[in-house]
């Protein structure tokens, strides 16, 4: 086992009797470029090579830690061998040269920022079996143009593809039980797909639109956590009879100290249906000043439903 080291050096060979790249063995050796990995190296553990900014190419073991090759900005390639199951979280992320990834036909999961923010990367073909995409497992990919999920997976999570911003075609096939939030936010597939209101099963997990009256259509059931989250510009809102239950922080996570744009929601009318609503559906709505329940479902106000609503002054309870 190659235990931790701090070098600045070049070029390194591994000797042939070692099995194991250790944890944060060559973390932060910005200026190597040439590592020689025999192929009785099993297994680069959690920050193996992260931050080696120079290196550009390097023969990848079956098993690979936490972030084992994050921020090798000089990477281009990464061919991933047979036997290799699990592509561990964050392990490509931030690898902005990283233009090809070969995968292998053993592999079940991808975990959660396994490839964020790789700029480059243009296509990726998953393999048949694949069985769980994590939480921005590809988001910020802005290179990639199209997509074939196969038919295997089953559980795609959070923000999986957002601000994959040139992604226009995707395949996804009908297996999939779980379907995360933000999954296709901010890429031209979604609008295609989906027009105004992405809209599954009743779940109305994201408005596109641009106008600033939304009346929510009458085949939405449950309006998604952060549904608005990308329609700041948004001022009133109808929600119709056939909502029965609202989500968390509809308005996505506003943060009050920054400089990013603020929720521009004004007024609420919240139809009969509702009887549930999550905690801080409302927060940090800063521009709201009238909410309307029309109807009797409503039983309680959750947690922190109306935080940081300075401007409310108007609530109409049946």
């Amino acid at each position: 086992t190659i235990e931790f080291i701090i070098v600045l050096f070049y070029f390194i060979q591994i000797p042939d009797k070692v099995t194991t790249i250790g944890a944060s063995a060559f973390y932060g050796c910005k200026s190597l470029h040439t590592a020689l990995i025999p192929a009785s190296v099993e297994s680069f553990a959690d920050s193996a090579f992260c931050g080696c900014e120079k290196l550009q190419e390097i023969r990848i073991p079956k098993v690979l830690g936490r972030q084992a090759l994050a921020g090798c900005k000089s990477l281009t390639k990464a061919v991933l061998p047979e036997g290799l199951e699990t592509i561990s979280a964050s392990c490509f992320a931030n690898c902005p040269a990283l233009k090809e990834v070969i995968l292998p036909s053993t592999l079940k999961k991808i975990e959660d920022n396994a490839f964020c923010e790789c700029v480059s990367l243009a296509a990726v073909v998953l393999p048949m079996g694949l069985k769980e995409l994590g939480a921005s497992a590809f988001s910020g990919c802005s290179s990639i143009v199209e997509l074939t999920i196969p038919e295997t997976v089953d559980v795609i999570k959070d923000n999986a593809f957002k601000n994959c911003t040139s992604l226009a075609d995707v395949k996804m096939p009908e297996t999939v039980s779980e379907f995360g939030i933000d999954v296709f936010t901010n890429s031209p597939y979604m609008k295609k797909e989906f027009g105004e209101y992405v809209i599954m099963g009743g779940l109305l997990s994201k408005y596109l639109g641009t106008d600033t009256e939304v009346v929510i259509p009458d085949n939405v059931t449950t309006i998604g956590e952060n549904a608005f989250a990308e329609a700041r510009h948004v001022e009133t809102i109808i929600i119709p009879d056939s909502v029965t239950a609202i989500g968390k922080k509809i308005m996505g996570n506003v943060y009050t100290w920054n400089d990013e744009p603020k929720p521009q929601l004004k007024k609420l009318v919240i139809g009969n249906g509702v009887s549930e609503i999550g905690e801080e559906a409302f927060s940090d709505c800063l521009s709201i000043s009238e909410i309307n329940f029309t109807g009797t479902g409503i039983t309680g106000i959750p947690k922190n439903c109306f935080k940081g609503d300075k401007n409310l002054r108007k609530i109409v309870l049946p």
